[in-house]
C-alpha cells in the first residue's frame, strides 16, 4: 500500500502543466453542481445589494450639489460660500458607503473561497492577486 501512495506522489511531481501538477490545472475543468449553486447565490446577492449601494451614493452626491447650488443662489454676491456642512454630510454618507461595500467585498470573497477546493481557492486568490497588482501605478481619468 506504502508503494502505492508513494507511486501516486511521484506522478503528481512528474505531470506538470504550466510548471504547476496536473491536479491544480484541472481543478476548474468541472466544477461540481453544489458549487455552481453557491457562486449563483452569490451573484444574486450581489445584484441585490451593489445597486442600493450606489443609489446611496448618487443620493449623497446630489444632495450634495443641490446644496451647492442653493448656497450659491442664497450668496447673492458675498466673495465665499460656506459649504462646509455640505461637504460635512456628503463625506459622511461617502465613508458609510464605503465602509458598506468593504463589508461586502470581504464577505463575497469569503463566501467564495469557502465554497471551493483548495486547488480552486488557490487559484482563484491567484487570478485575484494578479487582477490588483495589474492596477498598480495606474491612473485612472474620470
Amino acid at each position: 500500500m506504502k508503494q502505492n501512495s508513494d507511486e501516486d506522489t511521484e506522478n503528481d511531481r512528474k505531470v506538470l502543466v504550466f510548471d504547476r501538477p496536473c491536479h491544480v490545472v484541472m481543478a476548474w475543468k468541472d466544477p461540481s453542481k453544489h458549487l455552481m449553486i453557491k457562486i449563483e447565490q452569490i451573484e444574486r446577492g450581489l445584484r441585490l445589494m451593489v445597486p442600493a449601494l450606489l443609489d446611496r451614493v448618487k443620493k449623497a452626491q446630489s444632495g450634495f450639489a443641490g446644496k451647492i447650488a442653493e448656497e450659491w443662489v442664497s450668496c447673492e454676491r458675498k466673495e465665499k460660500m460656506d459649504v462646509s456642512e455640505a461637504m460635512k454630510a456628503e463625506m459622511e454618507e461617502s465613508v458609510t458607503v464605503f465602509l458598506h461595500a468593504n463589508r461586502l467585498r470581504r464577505s463575497v470573497i469569503s463566501d467564495i473561497v469557502s465554497a471551493l477546493n483548495v486547488y480552486q481557492g488557490a487559484l482563484f486568490l491567484e487570478g485575484l492577486a494578479q487582477f490588483l497588482v495589474g492596477f498598480q501605478g495606474q491612473e485612472f481619468a474620470p
